[in-house]
């Protein structure tokens, strides 16, 4: 997490603000994906030009995951596959020599 750029971050944290909106008990690559139309990114380009909205994708999202079971409460942590994605994110940036974990990895 130390590789992070400033927008990676911006987008981990829009994440999790995803997760109290939403009142999900995890982050999950749902929550990262909807992270990344929070900020002005490639990767943000990418999904708006495929016709992807926030609105959108967080219908979904609430669609296939639900609500929490209110007894659980406390901080959020990521799930295991959003911590795949963020590790696999990273090697994909060492391999290509960036300085940076960017959203666009």
């Amino acid at each position: 997490m130390e590789r992070l750029s400033e927008r990676a971050r911006q987008v981990l944290d829009a994440a999790e603000d995803e997760v109290y909106r939403l009142d999900h008990p995890h982050i999950g690559t749902e929550h990262l994906l909807l992270g990344l139309f929070s900020v002005d990114s490639p990767a943000r380009d990418v999904l708006l030009a495929a016709g992807a909205t926030a609105d959108g994708t967080r219908a979904k999202v609430v669609e296939a995951v639900g609500k929490r079971d209110p007894r659980q409460r406390g901080e959020p942590e990521l799930s295991a596959r959003a911590k795949r994605a963020i590790d696999r994110a990273s090697r994909l940036s060492l391999q290509r020599r960036d300085p940076e974990l960017e959203p666009a990895h």
